[in-house]
C-alpha cells in the first residue's frame, strides 16, 4: 500500500496567501491533495490538475492541521476510481484540501479563503 498524492505546483502562490493572513512556519514544498492510500492497482494519472477559483473553498481545521478545503470533481472521481480497484480510505467521505498549517487556537471563519488556481502535479505514489 502506498499514498497517492498530487503535489500541489503552485504552493508558493498559496503559501503567499497564507503569510498574509498570519500564518508562519509553512513548509510549501511537502503540500499536496491526498487522493487515497492505493494498493498499486488502479494506474497513476500522469495528467497535471488545474482547479480554478471557487467560492466554495474554506478554511478548516483537519485533525492537528489547518486547510484549505475546496471541492473537485476531478480529485473525487480519481479517489473513487482507486477505492473500486481495492484503494483505502480511513474516513467516511473524501474531502479535497491542502494542509498547509500546524492547528493553532486562531478563529478561522475570519479567513478570507485563497481564491486563486490551485495547480496538482501528476499523482504520485510515496509512503
Amino acid at each position: 500500500m502506498g499514498l497517492v498524492t498530487r503535489p500541489l505546483l503552485n504552493a508558493e502562490r498559496l503559501a503567499d496567501w497564507a503569510r498574509g493572513e498570519g500564518f508562519d512556519d509553512l513548509v510549501p514544498s511537502a503540500w499536496h491533495a491526498t487522493v487515497i492510500m492505493s494498493n498499486g492497482v488502479c494506474p497513476l494519472d500522469t495528467s497535471s490538475l488545474t482547479l480554478k477559483p471557487n467560492p466554495n473553498r474554506s478554511v478548516v481545521t483537519m485533525g492537528y492541521f489547518i486547510a484549505l478545503s475546496f471541492r473537485s470533481l476531478s480529485l473525487a472521481r480519481r479517489h473513487a476510481a482507486h477505492r473500486r480497484a481495492g484503494g483505502h480510505w480511513d474516513f467516511a467521505t473524501y474531502r479535497p484540501h491542502v494542509s498547509f498549517a500546524i492547528r493553532d487556537r486562531r478563529e478561522l471563519r475570519e479567513i478570507q479563503p485563497y481564491d486563486g488556481r490551485l495547480i496538482f502535479g501528476p499523482e504520485t505514489m510515496g509512503w
